[in-house]
C-alpha cells in the first residue's frame, strides 16, 4: 500500500494567487512497509507553488530497494527538481548506499533511521523511525542544540542568520557558503528579525532566479549569489 502524501501549505499572504511553501513525505512512521525490488521506500522534499498549486518548483528525494548482497542491503537516494507539474533526475546528486545487516538493521541516511525488518532479492520490509528532514518551516533542535530552518539553496540558518549546516554539492556549497557564516542580507535587505519563516520566505523567494547574500566570516564580509536550483 502506498504511504500516503502529506503536503503542509503555508501561505504568503494576500488573497489574490499567491506563493506558498509545500512539503512532501510520502512515508508513515511508526508502521511497517513493503516494497519489492526498484521500488520507492520513502520519498520526501520541499518547495514552492504559486497560481493555487499549478506552477511549482522545489525539490524531491527518494530512497530505493536495490536488493540485497549476502548481509547487504542496497539502497540508492535520487534527487528530482521539480518544475511545474514534472520533475526531472538530478544526475549528480545521486548515491549508491550499502548497509551491512550484520551490524545493525538500523540504517540511517541524512535525518532518516529505518529499521529493516526483512529483506531478500523480492523486496523489503521496513518501519521508518524517524523522518529525513524536518518541516522547513518548523524550527527544530540539532544534537548541538541550534534551531535550523533549511532553504531550497541546500543550507540550514537559524534565527540569527547563522548556517548551521550546508549540504554537499548543492547550490550553497558550490559557492563556498560555510557553516558559521552569518547571514545578515538578502537581495539586499536586512535579516528578517521576525523568525525562521520570514527568513526562509525571503531566501526562496519564488519569483527570483538569483538570491545574493552578504555574510559575515570572521572579520571579514563576502557576497554569494545563489541560483535557483535547475534541471
Amino acid at each position: 500500500m502506498r504511504p500516503s502524501l502529506l503536503l503542509f501549505l503555508v501561505a504568503l499572504g494576500g488573497c489574490a494567487p499567491a506563493a506558498s511553501r509545500f512539503y512532501i513525505q510520502e512515508y508513515s512512521l511508526n508502521q511497517p512497509t513493503t516494497v519489492t525490488v526498484g521500488s520507492t521506500m520513502m520519498r520526501w522534499g520541499y518547495g514552492d507553488q504559486t497560481d493555487f498549486g499549478l506552477s511549482k518548483s522545489g525539490l524531491s528525494m527518494e530512497l530505493l530497494y536495490g536488493g540485497i548482497d549476502h548481509d547487504v542491503i542496497l539502497v540508492t537516494y535520487r534527487e528530482y527538481t521539480i518544475q511545474g507539474a514534472s520533475e526531472f533526475a538530478r544526475g549528480d546528486f545521486s548515491q549508491a548506499l550499502r548497509y551491512d545487516l550484520a551490524k545493525s538493521h538500523l540504517i540511517t541516511f541524512k535525518y532518516a533511521q529505518l529499521s529493516i525488518e526483512n529483506a531478500d532479492q523480492a523486496g523489503v520490509t521496513f518501519i521508518v523511525v524517524k523522518g529525513p528532514i524536518p518541516n522547513p518551516f518548523s524550527p527544530t533542535n540539532t544534537p548541538q542544540g541550534k534551531p535550523v530552518g533549511m532553504s531550497t539553496h541546500g543550507f540550514f540558518i537559524d534565527e540569527k542568520g547563522a548556517v548551521t549546516e550546508v549540504k554537499h554539492n548543492s547550490p550553497a556549497d558550490s559557492v563556498g557558503l560555510r557553516v558559521g557564516d552569518e547571514v545578515f542580507e538578502i537581495n539586499n535587505d536586512p535579516l528578517p528579525k521576525s523568525g525562521i519563516k520570514a527568513i526562509l520566505e525571503k531566501l526562496d523567494d519564488p519569483n527570483r532566479e538569483w538570491t545574493r547574500l552578504r555574510v559575515r566570516r570572521g572579520d571579514y564580509q563576502q557576497q554569494f549569489d545563489l541560483r535557483r536550483p535547475q534541471q
